[in-house]
């Protein structure tokens, strides 16, 4: 039992720094471009080519409205509460199992 909880603890990890690292991206790429640094535009592209998959099903149901694009905040509560609910749970089962 004691291999089963490291490794779900371990999926549990990974999953939780995968998201996290979505979050990141996310975030930077929603404020680089208020920046206007010439040399922050590559890595913008690169934020905006990781995220952009996740984002265009969202702008499919959520249209801007007055300007103001919500899908970024859509997919930032989605990815929170998917590692509070799978991630907060699995680490838990692994926990339990010890």
């Amino acid at each position: 039992m004691i291999l089963i909880s490291n490794l779900l603890l371990s999926i549990a990890q990974v999953l939780h720094f995968l998201i996290y690292t979505v979050v990141l991206t996310l975030v930077l790429s929603s404020v680089l471009p208020w920046l206007n640094l010439p040399s922050a535009s590559a890595f913008s592209h690169v934020c905006n080519r990781m995220v952009e998959p996740l984002l265009a099903p969202i702008r499919r149901w959520i249209r801007p409205i007055s300007g103001f694009d919500f899908s970024y905040l859509v997919l930032l509560l989605i990815l929170v509460f998917i590692d509070q609910l799978v991630v907060g749970s699995l680490m838990d089962y692994a926990r339990l199992l010890k």
